[in-house]
């Protein structure tokens, strides 16, 4: 498996444990998000977060990404996955003054307006094992190849 990681991706998985043998990945410049397949890269993408990095795009950066969605739209499957819970947004763990309702409101956002669902993994580790079985299953029903 070939996956593509953005060159701008401050803090990459590293897919280095056991599990992870047979991927390979390929540091490039993506249109829009922070992981692809290689060769998939204008239909799949996985936008990765951390609860504070969700928190700052939904309140500071929401036009700057408004406009990545917009330029993503021909992308058949994405997703946004958060390396972290959404308990840590419902007990306002997060730095910023933003209240959790608000928060709550642009994340259903992101699923019923730009059809984009966000994945609350818990933490880093089990994101990146969904980010594997996500592209795994893709290639696997023959969405990609």
């Amino acid at each position: 498996m070939k996956i593509v990681v953005d060159s701008r991706e401050k803090k990459p998985y590293s897919f280095r444990e056991w599990q992870f043998q047979n991927v390979v990945i390929v540091r490039k410049k993506l249109d829009y998000g922070d992981y692809s397949l290689l060769g998939h890269e204008a239909t799949v993408f996985v936008e990765r977060k951390s609860i504070d990095d969700l928190v700052n795009t939904l309140v500071s950066n929401k036009i700057r990404f408004k406009k990545e969605l917009k330029r993503a739209e021909q992308a058949k499957h994405k997703l946004v996955l958060v390396d972290g819970s959404m308990s840590e947004i419902m007990s306002e763990k997060y730095h910023s003054t933003v209240n959790r309702e608000y928060l709550i409101t642009k994340i259903a956002e992101l699923s019923t307006v730009y059809n984009l669902p966000v994945i609350f993994s818990g933490n880093r580790f089990n994101s990146k094992l969904y980010l594997y079985t996500y592209f795994q299953t893709l290639i696997a029903r023959g969405y990609c190849e």
